[in-house]
């Protein structure tokens, strides 16, 4: 079978700096042997996470929407791209919301130990942000760590890139290093 590869294009502006690197990440990964597909968390159609705590008791959240499919997709794959700006030192919010409902995993895997969730899968993280300092990029990748581990995650490779605010604004040195980093995700 066919290892999958997932990418979440982090960014609610289509084509910019940070899908720029995502298109290149997943086409190193299609170069390696790999089937890929690009998950838009602006572009979907969920809620954020209700705070209700349901799923403490049954593992399962209680909303059923968009978020439903892109965590079945995520615990199916075998490896994961996420490219995003950097807002603040953050994520931007519709992806910020996608994580948050995470929760339900955070309860199966840590408070009802459930042994089938997979664990230390691949992934990338490509994080863009306009300023040029390097410090910008750690509040995010804290942000992201629990967030991959609960989803069964490992980080294999992380590209940081500053400076860069319009689109096309990316070094082709940056792209070609996305591609490398994808060609050696699996």
């Amino acid at each position: 079978m066919t290892p999958l590869v997932v990418g979440i294009a982090g960014s609610a502006r289509r084509g910019g700096n940070s899908d720029r690197l995502l298109a290149a990440a997943l086409a190193g990964a299609r170069a390696a042997g790999a089937e890929t597909e690009i998950l838009v968390p602006a572009e979907l159609a969920f809620l954020h996470c209700l705070a209700c705590e349901k799923c403490r008791e049954t593992g399962r959240c209680v909303l059923r929407d968009g978020a439903e499919e892109v965590y079945r997709v995520l615990l199916s794959c075998q490896g994961l791209v996420v490219a995003t700006p950097v807002y603040f030192g953050g994520l931007p919010a519709p992806f910020k919301a996608l994580v948050d409902r995470a929760q339900f995993l955070y309860f199966r895997r840590y408070e009802l130990r459930d042994r089938g969730l997979p664990r230390g899968r691949p992934a990338l993280l490509l994080l863009v942000a306009a300023g040029e300092e390097e410090g910008q990029f750690e509040l995010l990748r804290g942000q992201l760590s629990p967030w991959l581990s609960t989803v069964g995650f490992v980080p294999r490779g992380v590209l940081t890139v500053g400076g860069v605010d319009r689109p096309g604004e990316v070094s082709e040195r940056a792209i070609a290093r996305a591609r490398r980093l994808g060609e050696t995700l699996l």
